[in-house]
């Protein structure tokens, strides 16, 4: 069965919108790097509080 450009959903241009595959995780990841460095200073915090 042939595929014509209006069975298509979306844009057939290879470049328009395109994302790497690195650059589909790399929101998620710098927010699990903000959540590590938020609670290694709250440890931090809570471990000077301590003293």
């Amino acid at each position: 069965m042939p595929i014509t450009a209006d069975d298509v959903f979306g844009s057939l241009s290879s470049d328009e919108g395109a994302l790497s595959p690195f650059a589909g995780p790399a929101a998620p990841t710098s927010r699990l790097v903000c959540a590590q460095f938020c609670l290694g200073v709250a440890e931090g915090l809570l471990a000077e509080a301590r003293e």
